[in-house]
């Protein structure tokens, strides 16, 4: 099973939500009883990376899902703009839980037989660096985050591009690396963004 975007603190008015999207519903998703042993979460939990954790700690004893293979959405990192989490940041988070139902793919490729999953968030490039793009954004936190300003939403960009690069670099060492063992028959990428047209 494969899901994405379930912005726990969108759709759950019990949740805290420091910087709400819109209006806050009461819809909190339900997982319905599946015959799939692996749920793989795509990003986009909540913006905030501690309830992320805890959702995936609670989900990992309340399904019965035997792995959950988890990537970070740009949300997890909402609590740390104009920053953004390093990959081991979240990965040492996650391992303080002691739970080896929980995979998180950036820093775990996971093997089923001869498949190997590997997956990252992916970010975006801005229309290949597009300065018209670019500027556009300088805008991005106004009426969201009005806490953040444009210099903030400029070093934003940049660690978004940053990110960007190290996660493409990274998706193409470990390909290229999986492509040449005969072990592996299959590479399923998973990422939060859409990834090239190589990857593709």
């Amino acid at each position: 099973d494969i899901i994405s975007d379930l912005h726990i603190d969108q759709w759950d008015t019990k949740l805290e939500n420091k910087f709400p999207c819109g209006e806050v519903l009461h819809f909190p998703y339900k997982f319905e009883n599946s015959k799939s042993k692996i749920l793989i979460i795509a990003g986009d939990i909540s913006d905030n990376l501690d309830l992320t954790i805890d959702y995936l700690d609670k989900l990992s004893k309340t399904t019965k899902y035997s792995k959950i293979l988890f990537v970070d959405g740009n949300h997890e990192h909402v609590y740390a703009h104009p920053n953004l989490y390093s990959k081991k940041f979240i990965y040492e988070k996650i391992k303080k839980l002691n739970n080896k139902k929980i995979v998180f793919l950036p820093l775990q490729p996971f093997k089923i037989n001869k498949t190997m999953i590997i997956g990252c968030n992916g970010w975006w490039d801005y229309n290949k660096k597009n300065q018209n793009e670019i500027i556009k954004n300088y805008s991005y936190f106004d009426g969201w985050m009005p806490h953040l300003n444009k210099e903030d939403a400029k070093d934003y960009i940049q660690n978004v591009l940053q990110t960007a690069d190290d996660d493409y670099e990274f998706l193409n060492i470990l390909i290229n690396d999986y492509k040449k063992d005969d072990n592996i028959e299959k590479i399923i990428v998973v990422t939060h963004t859409l990834p090239s047209k190589y990857l593709l």
